[in-house]
C-alpha cells in the first residue's frame, strides 16, 4: 500500500487542485467557502487566503498567477483525440472522440461503471500514458484505469470523500488529492462522542501519495 502524507487544510469541499510549476506549488480552493489554500514545496504546512467570492476552479494563467475557470468535468483530451468525462449520480465515467480542428464531441460511449459500493466518481484527471484517474465521492478511494477504462490500481483514501487531484512535484510523480466534510451523515457524525468533531477528523485535508505514473503539465489560459 502506498505512503500517504497528510497536510491539514479542514475544507468543507476542496476542489481543483493544480500545480504550478513556476513556482513549485500546489493551490486549490473550498467550493464552500471564499478560500484559495497553496502549499509551496519547500513547506510542509499549506497557507489559506480569503478571497471576494467562493471560486469553483482554477486554472493557470500564462503570465503568472490563476484565473477563475468553469468547472465541466471533463478531462483533457489526450494525443489519442479522446476526452473523458464524468456522469458523476448515475457512476460512469464516458469517453467522446473530440474534433480538434472542430473543437467537437462525438461518439459518446461508456468507458466505466463505478460500482455502488465505491460511491460516486468525481474529480477526473488523465496522466502522461493516458489513464485516468477518478476521485470518490463517499467511496474512500483513488482508482486509475487505463485508456480502455480497465481498472489498473487504486488508492485507499482515510476518509470517505476524495474530491480532485493533481499530479505534482519536480517531477509530476506526486498525487496529491483534495477532499471534503461536506457529505459527512447524521449517522457518521454520531459514531464518535460528541468532543470529536467528526468520525474522520482528517476529512477536508490534502494528501499526497507516490501511486505510480506521471502527470501531463497544466494547460495555460492566455492572459
Amino acid at each position: 500500500m502506498a505512503e500517504i502524507t497528510l497536510f491539514e487544510a479542514q475544507n468543507q469541499c476542496g476542489e481543483s487542485p493544480i500545480w504550478d510549476p513556476r513556482t513549485a506549488t500546489l493551490s486549490w480552493v473550498d467550493t464552500e467557502k471564499p478560500l484559495l489554500s497553496a502549499l509551496s514545496d519547500r513547506s510542509a504546512q499549506a497557507v489559506t487566503l480569503q478571497t471576494s467570492r467562493r471560486v469553483q476552479a482554477i486554472g493557470l494563467r500564462r503570465a503568472g498567477g490563476w484565473v477563475s475557470v468553469a468547472r465541466d468535468g471533463l478531462a483533457r483530451p489526450t494525443a489519442r483525440k479522446r476526452a473523458s468525462s464524468m456522469e458523476m449520480w448515475v457512476r460512469r465515467i464516458v469517453a467522446y472522440d473530440f474534433d480538434v480542428q472542430a473543437g467537437a464531441l462525438s461518439r459518446r460511449r461508456v468507458l466505466v461503471t463505478v460500482p455502488e459500493s465505491e460511491g460516486y466518481p468525481d474529480g477526473l484527471i488523465v496522466d502522461e500514458e493516458g489513464c485516468l484517474w477518478s476521485g470518490h465521492w463517499q467511496g474512500f478511494r483513488i482508482t486509475c484505469c487505463d485508456p480502455d477504462g480497465r481498472k489498473v490500481r487504486h488508492v485507499d483514501v482515510p476518509v470517505p470523500t476524495a474530491t480532485c487531484k493533481a499530479f505534482g512535484g519536480p517531477d509530476l510523480d506526486r498525487l496529491y488529492i483534495t477532499t471534503a466534510k461536506k457529505g459527512l451523515t447524521p449517522e457518521q457524525l454520531a459514531a464518535y462522542p460528541s468532543a470529536y468533531p467528526s468520525a474522520y477528523p482528517s476529512a477536508g485535508d490534502l494528501f499526497m501519495v507516490r501511486p505510480g505514473g506521471r502527470g501531463r503539465p497544466e494547460h495555460e489560459f492566455a492572459g
